[in-house]
């Protein structure tokens, strides 16, 4: 074991850098580094880990060119609300968690704690905060969230087409936005949400397989069973699928 290296920087190997006290048996306290990264991150970008859908998970920030945690300690969800909006997410009330058994601990540093914002800044970098060496805090209290949607319950839209009257069905439940499973999915089902987002019925098609892309969303409903004369899809015989964490 060696200790008390000096280098200067210029070296390619650290056996290049000059070995002060030689070959030692015990060292009382190891040293470890991360590297910088150019190009890893851009500096301040938030992005959540850990998640089954783009919509949460464990919130990190880029410093540095290095991907990093945001302590738990006072996270609230105004803070969570900022970091939704940075990211383009639901502008719903968000689902905080303060706790690292949901979405994981990091594996990175931990850059920001005391996270304090109002909720007019656009992004965590403009809200109050403790940031870099004065940060004292457990891996196991790693802020997450949940961002949530502003919809109405049963409320239906069309994504992933340029035209107004074709796309993939998404459906509002519990304020997500959220996919329907295929399984039974007809042209009576597709009669029904035409019908319900204001268009003909006649020559409704229904689509399979993803057609207009699959988002990167919850899945809300297995199935839709539908007899055509609804005038909603929540009138249909639906099979919701609860929402897990």
């Amino acid at each position: 074991m060696f200790q008390n290296f000096t280098c200067t920087g210029t070296e390619s190997f650290l056996s290049e850098c000059i070995l002060n006290d030689g070959c030692i048996s015990t060292c009382d306290i190891p040293y470890g580094i991360q590297c910088y990264e150019p190009g890893q991150c851009t500096q301040q970008d938030v992005r959540l880990v850990g998640g089954d859908i783009a919509q949460e998970g464990r919130i990190e920030v880029c410093i540095d060119g290095v991907w990093s945690a945001v302590c738990s300690d006072n996270w609230n969800k105004i803070d969570a609300l900022v970091v939704c909006n940075q990211l383009g997410l639901g502008k719903g009330e968000p689902i905080i968690y303060t706790d690292s058994s949901t979405f994981g601990e990091t594996y990175g540093p931990i850059v920001y704690s005391n996270v304090e914002c109002q909720g007019w800044e656009s992004d965590l970098s403009f809200c109050d905060k403790t940031s870099y060496n004065d940060v004292i805090c457990s891996r196991s209290n790693m802020a997450g969230l949940v961002c949530r949607d502003v919809c109405e319950e049963g409320e239906i839209k069309l994504v992933g087409s340029d035209n107004e009257n074709e796309g993939t069905v998404v459906i509002c439940k519990d304020s997500f936005w959220g996919l329907i499973g295929q399984t039974t999915w007809n042209s009576n089902a597709a009669k029904v949400t035409c019908s319900q987002l204001g268009y003909p019925t006649d020559g409704a098609i229904a689509r399979l397989n993803s057609y207009y892309g699959k988002p990167d969303i919850t899945l809300q409903s297995s199935s839709v069973v539908c007899s055509g004369s609804e005038s909603t899809l929540t009138g249909c015989a639906i099979t919701w699928v609860p929402y897990n964490q």
